[in-house]
């Protein structure tokens, strides 16, 4: 029983993650943090419902590449011994470690290539669904009304969309060459020709490039199994190139057409790619400071502008002012936030998936063969795409990606265990289940409660842009009283304080928002502005000192 709940779960992850979306949200950033949510909770109810199962004990487990992701987890852990915020470093090592666990359950639980069909199956129909309603939205259709600015079918931007869409694409293209049947390649071909459209319209630069460079890999480690005539190949490159130019030109007459992005990703001085190199440089400069263990899983948008801040004094930089949440390179980001420890476990948990995955190709048939080398693909254009944007913090992405290796972890040969020999039980059987529930309700519930809080901070930002300053303060003390630890609604109940002229209550609160993020620059100008209207010009002067610091021309 518990096997075909595991199964309904790994398909509700699959489906609804992407397709979960918010109508009437102000901040698109909640639908990420609403899938983040499910899929979390949902690898947490797996978890409990695997160690629930009465076939399964924990020694009897074995995971393929698990010596590399057990040090890759222990990495995030040490990195927390230096964090400057330990709650935000151990959120990211939970997230590392949930999703670690989603790799191992789906390793352990899918038994057969049937099952192993329909669930990589299902994640190619709802992406073909989900390119479908962008496309829609692209147009000016929106049946659902979900658009806000820019069309991103149920998703936080385009950036994270096409995250999704890209390693899924190589799994369209080789259920293609493997369908027998007439009409099953032509879906597979028409949902190829969705995604890649839908990917050419979200004008990511960084997708394209990944796209580009993971279907070259599948191309190239499956030529052996596709067995394409030369002449197929010319011909089949010259459609697509003329497929290709054709929704180029049709495109030319829109604002930032798709030549024109294309063109940028060349020009170093357009605005988003100099921003880029702002944020590696700063970045860099965090890992020379905490080269070993980092700066902390988590924390890299709180340290941030303190590493950004020399740099605004050179000319070109001056107008990047924002902050960011994330570094834009994966292997940056995990270098600065857990040093050399965690980049190099990284580097060797990919390089283990790889090594395993070629492996894995040996004495199999075709069609194994093709989902092999996709899943491959999958996952290297997730890496290439990292190289560009955050694909590990979206959580589509990650999910599929970590996905994806479990599918190749479950394909691995099966050992004989004995099952008669059983592990010895120093707690009756009904206390050790009675322990999983109540630990993973616990476990749901701190998981839920940020997401909690965060519905009742966009409420009261809401209410706040509407001049309810009561209401606004309602919100934010019902978000503080779930999540204390978010500096975002201490910050705007400071707010609310000070333009009710309350300046005692607004200076506690932008001090506690400093002890959560040392280096927020506009509560150092803020505190520095009511500090002089309390009479306080010493601390003060301190306040604005420290804005300047971080920011040079602060106001």
């Amino acid at each position: 029983m518990n096997r075909k709940l595991i199964l309904a779960i790994l398909y509700a992850i699959l489906l609804i993650t992407p397709v979960l979306s918010w109508k009437f949200v102000e901040n698109p950033l909640l639908i990420s943090n609403l899938k983040e949510t499910f899929l979390l909770s949902s690898i947490v109810i797996l978890a409990a419902l695997y160690l629930l199962s009465p076939s399964q004990s924990l020694k009897q487990i074995s995971i393929p590449l698990k010596y590399p992701l057990i040090c890759l987890v222990s990495a995030s852990v040490i990195s927390i011994l230096r964090s400057k915020s330990p709650v935000a470093s151990i959120r990211g090592f939970y997230y590392v470690l949930l999703l670690a666990v989603f790799y191992g359950i789906v390793s352990v639980s899918i038994k057969n290539k049937p099952e192993r069909t329909r669930l990589v199956v299902s994640t190619i129909i709802i992406s073909s669904f989900i390119s479908v309603y962008f496309l829609m939205q692209y147009f000016n259709i929106d049946p659902l009304g979900l658009r806000e600015v820019y069309p991103s079918a149920t998703f936080t931007n385009q950036n994270f969309l096409a995250g999704f869409l890209i390693i899924v694409l190589p799994l369209s293209i080789a259920f293609a060459f493997m369908s027998h049947q007439k009409l099953h390649r032509i879906i597979f071909l028409l949902s190829i020709a969705l995604i890649f459209i839908s990917i050419l319209f979200t004008k990511t630069r960084g997708a394209w490039v990944s796209m580009a460079l993971g279907t070259a890999f599948f191309f190239y480690i499956a030529r052996h199994d596709i067995k394409i005539r030369k002449k197929g190949m010319v011909l089949a490159l010259l459609l697509f190139a003329v497929f290709t130019i054709t929704i180029v030109r049709l495109n030319e007459g829109e604002r930032s057409s798709l030549a024109e992005r294309f063109k940028s990703i060349f020009n170093l001085e357009e605005s988003s790619n100099k921003h880029r190199i702002l944020m590696w440089r700063s970045s860099l400069d965090m890992i020379k400071d905490s080269p070993w263990i980092g700066i902390g899983i988590g924390t890299f948008e709180m340290n941030y502008p303190a590493y950004q801040g020399p740099y605004l004094r050179l000319k070109g930089y001056s107008n990047y002012t924002g902050s960011t949440i994330h570094a834009h390179n994966e292997y940056i980001e995990t270098a600065a936030e857990m040093g050399i420890l965690g980049i190099g476990s990284l580097i060797w948990f990919i390089i283990a998936i790889f090594k395993y995955g070629f492996r894995l190709l040996g004495n199999r048939g075709k069609e194994e063969r093709l989902l092999i080398v996709a899943l491959l693909s999958g996952i290297a254009t997730t890496l290439f795409y990292g190289l560009f944007s955050f694909p590990f913090h979206m959580p589509t992405t990650s999910m599929l990606f970590w996905f994806f290796i479990g599918i190749l972890g479950s394909m691995a040969p099966q050992l004989s265990q004995d099952s008669t020999s059983q592990p010895p039980q120093y707690l009756p059987l009904w206390t050790i289940r009675i322990g999983i529930v109540i630990i993973t309700i616990f476990i749901l519930v701190w998981t839920i409660r940020p997401f909690l809080a965060n519905i009742y901070f966009y409420k009261g930002y809401q209410y706040g842009k509407m001049g309810k300053r009561e209401e606004g303060i309602n919100s934010f003390q019902k978000s503080i009283r779930i999540n204390p630890y978010d500096y975002k609604s201490h910050y705007n109940l400071a707010i609310i304080y000070e333009d009710r002229n309350m300046p005692i209550p607004a200076i506690d609160e932008y001090e506690k928002v400093l002890e959560l993020y040392p280096v927020h620059v506009e509560t150092h100008l803020r505190l520095g502005n009511l500090y002089t209207i309390v009479g306080d010009l010493e601390n003060a002067m301190k306040e604005y000192k420290k804005a300047e610091e971080i920011f040079p021309n602060a106001k």
